[in-house]
C-alpha cells in the first residue's frame, strides 16, 4: 500500500532543517508536496509554495493568520506516482486529509514537539504550565532564527507580535499532538549550529533517522506515540 506521512509541529521546532537533512539521506528517494500559501516567504522558504493556483480540488485552511491550501490533484498524483508522500502541513488540516486517505494509503501522522514526555511530567510535578513555558522557549527559538536569518530589526514591532503569536500557537498544538500517531521529540530547534555541522551527531542524527524510518518503513525507533504524550499533557 502507498504511504503519505503528515509532518506537522510548532514553528521554529525544527521541521524545516529535519526536511534539509532527509533530503541528503534519502535523496531521490524523497517525493515531498507543499502547500501553498499567500504569506510572505522568509528568506530560506521556496517562494515556488506561495500563491494560490486557479484549481478547485483543494482544502482550505487558516495557519497562523494566513490562509493556506492543500490541493488534492497534486497530492493524488505524487502517491500515485511515488509510491510515498511527505507533506508538511499545519494540524488544523489533519483531520480533512486523514478522512479522506484513511482508506487509500497507509496514512502517518508525525508531530515534532520540543518536549518529550519526561520533561512534561516533569513540569507536571513542578506545577508549572504548558501554557507559561511552551512559548517561552519557542520565542526564543524563533527570535533566534530571525537573527539567524537577517530578520532583527530594532523597533521591528510586527515581527515581534508575529514571534509571540507563533510561539503561543504552539500550546494549541501541542494540546492536539495525542491525535497524531507518532511525536518525535526534537531539541534541536531551526537555530540549533549542530545543523551546520557537515555530518550530524547526537539528538539531529536520530530526529532525522527518525523520520526516514517512518518514511520507509512506517515505524520508528526513536518516536513516541501521541497517545504517550497526550497523556502526559492532561
Amino acid at each position: 500500500m502507498n504511504r503519505l506521512v503528515m509532518l506537522s509541529g510548532p514553528s521554529g521546532v525544527g521541521k524545516g532543517t529535519m526536511e534539509e537533512w532527509l533530503k541528503k539521506l534519502l535523496g531521490s528517494n524523497l517525493c515531498q508536496v507543499q502547500v501553498r500559501k499567500t504569506r510572505a516567504p522568509r528568506p530560506n522558504e521556496n517562494e515556488a509554495n506561495f500563491g494560490f493556483k486557479d484549481d478547485k480540488n483543494f482544502y482550505e485552511f487558516e495557519c497562523r493568520g494566513s490562509k493556506q491550501r492543500l490541493y488534492f490533484d497534486e497530492l493524488d498524483s505524487a502517491i500515485k506516482n511515488n509510491g510515498v508522500v511527505l507533506l508538511e502541513s499545519y494540524y488544523k488540516s489533519l483531520e480533512v486529509i486523514r478522512e479522506r486517505y484513511k482508506d487509500s494509503v497507509d496514512f502517518i501522522s508525525t508531530f515534532v514537539s520540543p518536549l518529550n514526555v519526561q520533561e512534561i511530567r516533569d513540569l507536571n510535578e513542578r506545577g508549572e504550565k504548558l501554557e507559561e513555558y511552551v512559548p517561552k522557549i519557542m520565542f526564543e527559538s524563533l527570535k533566534k532564527r530571525a537573527e539567524k536569518s537577517g530578520q532583527i530589526v530594532d523597533g521591528n514591532k510586527v515581527l515581534f507580535e508575529d514571534l509571540e503569536k507563533r510561539a503561543k500557537d504552539a500550546v494549541d498544538e501541542m494540546r492536539f499532538a495525542h491525535n497524531y500517531r507518532f511525536v518525535i521529540p526534537n531539541h534541536c530547534h531551526e537555530y540549533d549550529s549542530r545543523w551546520e555541522a557537515s555530518q550530524l551527531v547526537g539528538e539531529p542524527l536520530d530526529v532525522v533517522r527518525s523520520l526516514a524510518d517512518i518514511i520507509t518503513t512506517g515505524k520508528s525507533y526513536y518516536a513516541v506515540s501521541g497517545e504517550d504524550l497526550g497523556k502526559a499533557i492532561s
